[in-house]
């Protein structure tokens, strides 16, 4: 029975050992593959971790955009304001020429043509012809719009008229201001000069305010002005063999408001623009008139003074060239034209009507001056100025 029993077991056992071993390779089979299956997801979990441990450079939430990052100090503008008839700058500087043609109102008598017998044959205006003047003018901006500018013109005039006396030469008589007597017959063969000069002092000192664009300026000001001025005519000649002469001067300073509005517009993108200004001012002050006729052993004098407004109106249009270097530093060249006016700034001296008496009474020293004069001056001006 014992060897019945063992047979059947020995011959099973060696007919399930490879079922047995079949068995072992799909357990370890089924094993690998969970460790595969548990390996993989926790491979993604910690790589999504370190994606949100780690931000991404290009989330629009984390990251700074290039034109909102800070203006460092060495790219900020140090000079933020605008200054000068359409500039990005604080302050400016201009020097100006100014050739014009001068007109006065009234006449401007020099000489008066008597006949043999006393009587007014004909009268002689002094010609200016074209004159000069120069202006220099600085400015500054503290702020935005709000600055201030300051200014300076000068013009000195005079003219000329010369006469020899001959034998048949009528007597040359001044126009006799203040009534101050002069004779009128220089030797003959001798030359008698009349002279006329005239010079004027103008400062302004104003705040101004401006708009601006890349391609407009506009800009107002308002302050005060000075203005001194000065006329003197003159006669020379020898009479009798004597020296004679005659001098008259009236001198005014003039001071008040003074307003003015410029402005300032580009051609395209070019470096051309057009510009253009009026002014306008008011000065009040008194004139006051001296005179002297002297000869040898002999002296007569006279003195008047007298109140005046005169109104000025200037005005110009013209063209400039600009150039910028080294930053915001500009270069600019201007030529404009130019017309100024101003009202009731002369005494013309009075002179008789063709034909009546060369030596009659006209200008009272005792009582207001009867003709009041206006200089027109009509021309052009040139420019250089540099804008910082």
């Amino acid at each position: 029975m014992f060897e019945r029993f063992s047979h059947p077991t020995s011959a099973s056992v060696k007919m399930y050992l490879p079922i047995k071993m079949m068995m072992l390779v799909v357990l370890m089979a089924a094993f690998a593959g969970s460790v595969i299956g548990q390996t993989t997801p926790t491979t993604i979990t910690n790589a999504a971790v370190a994606s949100i441990v780690t931000p991404n450079t290009t989330d629009p939430v984390v990251s700074v955009p290039a034109v909102d990052a800070p203006i460092s100090p060495e790219t900020a503008s140090t000079k933020p304001y605008p200054q000068g008839a359409g500039s990005d700058n604080q302050g400016y500087v201009i020097a100006r020429g100014y050739v014009f043609r001068i007109h006065r109102s009234g006449g401007d008598p020099a000489i008066i043509n008597a006949t043999a017998t006393g009587t007014v044959g004909s009268i002689t205006d002094f010609k200016y012809g074209t004159k000069s003047a120069y202006k220099v003018e600085a400015g500054w901006n503290w702020s935005n719009n709000f600055g201030f500018r300051a200014s300076y013109f000068y013009t000195n005039q005079s003219a000329e008229v010369d006469r020899t006396q001959t034998a048949t030469a009528p007597f040359f008589i001044s126009p006799r201001p203040l009534n101050l007597v002069f004779t009128g017959a220089p030797t003959v063969g001798t030359t008698a000069r009349f002279r006329e000069r005239f010079q004027v002092h103008v400062f302004d000192v104003e705040g101004t305010y401006k708009w601006h664009d890349p391609n407009w300026t506009v800009l107002v000001s308002g302050g005060v002005r000075i203005a001194p001025s000065r006329q003197t005519y003159t006669v020379e000649d020898i009479f009798a063999g004597s020296p004679e002469n005659l001098r008259y001067t009236q001198e005014r300073t003039g001071i008040g408001p003074t307003g003015a509005i410029d402005f300032r517009h580009r051609f395209g993108t070019s470096h051309f623009w057009w510009t253009g200004a009026a002014r306008f001012a008011a000065l009040f002050g008194q004139i006051d008139e001296s005179g002297a006729y002297v000869v040898p052993g002999f002296t007569a004098t006279a003195v008047r003074t007298s109140s005046r407004t005169t109104w000025v109106f200037e005005g110009e249009s013209g063209i400039e060239w600009m150039h910028k270097f080294g930053g915001n530093n500009e270069v600019f060249l201007n030529g404009s034209g130019i017309f100024h006016n101003w009202n009731d700034l002369l005494n013309i001296m009075p002179v008789p009507a063709i034909g009546a008496s060369a030596t009659l009474t006209l200008d009272n020293p005792l009582l207001p001056p009867t003709r009041k004069g206006s200089i027109r001056f009509l021309g052009g001006a040139f420019s250089v100025g540099f804008r910082f």
